[in-house]
């Protein structure tokens, strides 16, 4: 090798290494949710056939400026009604929580207290309680109470986890064999494990409920502060038990009791 070759050769090198860090950071720049996104930005990420985290990293922005007082808040409202029956569950997930920045999508979250995703419905259920909507009630009152998780088809179950094992939104607690292949068993919302009504392995059907999750601490104290806006006196009995913790520990629990409270005070006011 010359003597000029070699020379190159340290140039060559950084000139590789800065085009790769440049690739790198392009894209990080255009997919973290980290980066301010303009109102343009935001209306074109919220397009059909969008990149699923695309869309989330503008709803994500149109949240944190959302609110009665935005000006430019009626450029979005369309797509963001289009994107409620989205097929990707966390884009549903999303939208419901981001519509409740905003009254004007009041009559637009009703429906989704009926979705197929229990996460969906909750979502829903919270965003309407910001505008003290009753209709909210049965799905915060459901929160409460342990979530059944159930088959996603028919086959034979095989559970991996044990009771008073953590259950995370995402996290597969087992699988289904089937003819064409393994479904995953997924729990609707976290929780921690409480039974196993099919026992852990043997045949089920589709639907069937394999397991009861008690609720999160977070999901159960977000339940009570919004029944604490829209809960009725015929809703005390259910919300009594956590004036006590519920059976939660530590800070959690703390935060339980103290929810409980304030939404047993309210509700016996009006």
């Amino acid at each position: 090798m010359s003597i000029a070759k070699r020379k190159r050769s340290p140039l060559l090198i950084a000139g590789i290494i800065i085009m790769t860090l440049a690739v790198a950071f392009a894209s990080w720049f255009s997919s973290s949710f980290r980066r301010d996104l303009s109102d343009d930005e935001i209306l074109e990420r919220l397009e059909p056939g969008t990149a699923t985290r695309d869309i989330q990293h503008a709803l994500s922005q149109l949240e944190a400026r959302l609110s009665p007082k935005y000006d430019g808040r009626e450029r979005f409202r369309e797509k963001v009604i289009a994107l409620a029956s989205n097929e990707h569950v966390a884009i549903r997930r999303q939208v419901a929580w981001v519509m409740g920045r905003e009254p004007g999508y009041r009559e637009r979250l009703v429906p989704m207290l009926d979705d197929a995703d229990v996460g969906v419905q909750f979502n829903a259920a919270l965003s309407l309680s910001n505008s003290s909507d009753p209709r909210a009630r049965p799905v915060l009152l459901a929160a409460l109470r342990p979530v059944n998780v159930v088959a996603p088809a028919s086959g034979t179950l095989e559970i991996k986890v044990d009771v008073s094992d953590e259950a995370s939104l995402g996290y597969a607690l087992g699988l289904v064999k089937t003819d064409s292949g393994d479904v995953d068993v997924r729990p609707p919302l976290s929780g921690v494990i409480e039974s196993f009504p099919k026992g852990k392995d043997g045949p089920v059907s589709k639907g069937d409920v394999v397991a009861l999750l008690a609720a999160a601490p977070t999901t159960v104290n977000n339940a009570l502060v919004a029944l604490k806006f829209v809960g009725r006196k015929s809703d005390l009995p259910a919300i009594r038990p956590f004036v006590n913790g519920g059976g939660f520990g530590g800070d959690a629990g703390k935060q339980i009791r103290l929810s409980a409270e304030r939404a047993v005070d309210a509700i016996e006011r009006r």
